[in-house]
């Protein structure tokens, strides 16, 4: 009888053994480490075409044709232009465009172009930015002073903007037959 009661002891003790978690002595040892980066901002840019042909259209045969005399403004793309926004940050950016006279060199100052207007078309983006466009037109105020063409808000890290702007510049009536040039000053603030 006596026997019989101590064995029974051992197998409770025992099953309370396998019962209790592993000991803080027997647990592995830890540690943290605090870790830090920097991320540093690139720049505002603008890329544009660095020439562009105002063509009147295409003619039967495929090919550009001329502006004839008299035609009161000639229009066409001046290509694509890209805003590229590597600043990392948030706030807004601001397009301007602005253009010279168009003259054809020969000092008759009243043959050469009497306003300039510009219509970013094909606006597209990429990242989180939202973009307003804005169409310099007649007979509003031309891009001769300078304009805001597409604006950029709510800006979040980098992103980009493409659009292609159409050019009209036009002509007084008497405008000299000959070859016109200008220059379009595209900027991003």
């Amino acid at each position: 009888m006596k026997t019989l009661r101590i064995t029974g002891t051992l197998a409770i003790a025992g099953l309370t053994l396998a019962a209790l978690p592993a000991s803080p002595a027997m647990a592995e040892d830890e540690g943290t480490t605090a870790v830090t980066f920097a991320l540093a901002g690139g720049s505002l840019t603008v890329d544009v075409d660095p020439a562009a042909t105002l063509a009147a259209p295409d003619k039967e045969d495929g090919e550009p044709g001329t502006w004839l005399s008299g035609v009161g403004s000639v229009s066409g793309s001046l290509g694509e232009v890209l805003i590229s926004d590597e600043r990392g940050a948030t706030g807004t950016w601001v397009v301007t465009a602005a253009s010279s006279t168009f003259d054809d060199g020969n000092d008759a100052e009243d043959t050469n172009s009497t306003n300039v207007f510009y219509y970013p078309e094909d606006v597209k983006k990429t990242g989180r930015v939202d973009l307003a466009p804005t169409s310099v037109a007649a007979p509003g105020p031309s891009i001769m002073t300078g304009a805001p063409v597409v604006t950029g808000t709510n800006v979040v890290g980098n992103n980009t903007a493409r659009f292609t702007p159409t050019l009209t510049v036009e002509l007084p009536p008497h405008a000299l037959a000959d070859t016109y040039t200008g220059t379009v000053t595209t900027s991003v603030s």
